[in-house]
C-alpha cells in the first residue's frame, strides 16, 4: 500500500495513506477497506462518483474529517493542493516536505493555510 507513485493512496478526504504509519499496523488505507467504517467521506464520494473530495464543488462540507476541527483544515488543505498540483503533485509535495511517514498528529489541529504553506516551504 505505501506505493506513493499511486494515486489510490490517497484518501477521498486527501489524507495519504501512503505515509500513514497504520500501514504498518495493517490498516490497507481507505481505499482498501480500512480506515474509519462507516466514513461520510467515502461513502459521499462513491454516491456521486467522485475520485475524491477536490472533484466536489462544494468541498469542504462537514462531514467526516471536514467536519472535526483537529482534522478540518489538515483535509481541506491536502485537497487544496490536489487542486492545485494534480493528486501526483501533492503526491510529491507531501513526500518530499513530510517524509515517506507522516505525523498525522503534528498535523492536527493545523488550518488549510497552515498546511498549504507548510508544503509550499523551500
Amino acid at each position: 500500500m505505501a506505493d506513493w507513485s499511486d494515486a489510490g493512496t490517497v484518501a477521498y478526504c486527501g489524507l495519504v495513506c501512503a505515509g500513514c504509519p497504520g500501514l504498518s499496523d495493517g490498516c490497507v488505507g481507505c481505499r482498501g477497506g480500512g480506515g474509519d467504517d462507516p466514513c461520510q467521506v467515502r461513502d459521499c464520494c462513491l454516491e456521486n462518483n467522485y475520485a475524491g473530495c477536490w472533484e466536489c464543488a462544494q468541498m469542504p462540507c462537514d462531514k467526516g474529517p471536514f467536519g472535526k476541527p483537529e482534522w478540518a483544515g489538515v483535509c481541506t488543505g491536502l485537497i487544496q493542493a490536489v487542486q492545485v498540483r494534480s493528486l501526483e503533485g501533492m503526491l510529491a509535495q507531501v513526500r518530499q516536505r513530510l517524509g515517506d511517514v507522516i505525523d498525522f498528529g503534528a498535523l492536527s489541529g493545523l488550518s488549510a493555510a497552515d498546511v498549504r504553506a507548510l508544503l509550499d516551504a523551500e
